[in-house]
């Protein structure tokens, strides 16, 4: 059976993170992600197990102790890139002047308005998501 830090890492690779990545999605340090998948923190707190598994999208049970399947009946990795762009959008605005980031910030309510409208278009019997 293998180590909670393996299937860590395992889940991380499948997601396509690097522990970078990984680390920046969950506001921790990289040397804390390597720390879990070497096994130099041999138990992971439940609260970091529980954000692991949101953040990779996988079973927390599987993660911790090897329990279950490794993703839950209906596996989402689009979660885990729709996650990914949403941080790299974020730390983009941040890093701009007040001005252009609300200048950014209309450009994209604009482009979200249009999709949705176009998604009521073309499927007018779907509920909005």
């Amino acid at each position: 059976m293998s180590t909670p830090g393996e299937r860590i890492k395992m889940a991380r690779q499948n997601a396509g993170l690097t522990q970078k990545q990984l680390a920046d999605l969950m506001r921790k340090s990289v040397s804390m992600i390597s720390n879990l998948e070497t096994g130099a923190s041999v138990n992971p707190t439940p609260e970091t197990l529980y954000l692991l598994a949101d953040v990779l999208d996988c079973n927390p049970r599987w993660l911790g102790i090897g329990q279950g399947e490794m993703y839950g009946k209906e596996k989402n990795v689009s979660n885990i890139a729709r996650k990914a762009a949403a941080e790299s959008i974020l730390q983009m605005l941040e890093g701009l002047p007040d001005h252009r980031r609300k200048e950014m910030i209309k450009v994209i309510e604009k482009v979200y308005d249009a999709e949705q409208r176009i998604k009521a278009l073309l499927n007018p019997d779907t509920p909005d998501e």
